[in-house]
């Protein structure tokens, strides 16, 4: 089958969740000269708060860390579907974004 160079569609992956992105995608952002496509707003603003978090290879599956570096306890959530939880890192099962960390993740420090 013959597809013309204007039927294929240019994709790329949200930095935040891991989704395939058309980059005719409304939520885009440029930082340091690059062009990040989104899959929704939620995903643009959380990169926009903290680029480097979602540049860093595998954030996205960081999860909660304690102390030493271990994750404890984590409960996993998809930002489009907040009844999807599970107790470690993954794909939502009805859209495919990544799991994220629900709640606000505790980071033990001395004091």
């Amino acid at each position: 089958m013959n597809e013309s160079r204007a039927d294929l569609k240019m994709t790329e992956k949200d930095p935040v969740c891991g989704m395939d992105v058309s980059v005719d995608s409304q939520h885009r952002y440029k930082h340091d000269g690059k062009h990040y496509y989104f899959c929704c707003e939620h995903c643009l603003r959380k990169f926009r708060e903290n680029p480097q978090q979602y540049l860093t290879k595998g954030a996205a599956q960081q999860g909660v860390r304690i102390e030493g570096g271990m994750t404890k306890n984590a409960v996993y959530t998809c930002p489009m579907h907040p009844e999807i939880r599970q107790p470690s890192a993954g794909d939502c099962p009805k859209c495919g974004m990544a799991l994220e960390p629900s709640g606000v993740p505790f980071f033990a420090a001395k004091t």
